[in-house]
């Protein structure tokens, strides 16, 4: 059962968190399932709020702790860059901020990151 809780925000950048419970198994190096991310990022921006089309993330992903990556989503017409990191090897992720994709360094990001109950 996948539990998450998120904090509501106002503006496009987006915390939250999330599990992915489905792994691909690389060797012996656990990585995301693709399909999956794709997914629950998009999900997780309709839950902000954004009206999210498409997530598109690498498909290499390893689900360690740490490990950060980016993906892109189409949301209300728009393109944002997706920046999250792996928050273990379980599938749990954290979205730290989502900026339109070109927007500098002055666009909105949050300050506190919602968590994640597994």
């Amino acid at each position: 059962m996948l539990r998450t809780r998120f904090r509501a925000m106002r503006r496009p950048a987006v915390v939250a968190a999330a599990l992915v419970p489905a792994f691909a198994l690389a060797g012996c190096t656990k990585t995301f399932d693709q399909n999956s991310l794709q997914n629950e990022v998009k999900r997780l921006l309709v839950s902000q709020g954004l009206n999210a089309t498409s997530a598109t993330c690498p498909g290499n992903v390893t689900a360690k702790a740490g490990e950060s990556f980016s993906c892109t989503a189409t949301a209300n017409g728009k393109q944002y860059t997706v920046a999250a990191t792996a928050d273990n090897d379980k599938g749990a992720f954290t979205i730290h901020s989502v900026k339109p994709v070109g927007a500098g360094s002055g666009a909105p990001t949050p300050s506190t990151p919602a968590t994640t109950t597994t």
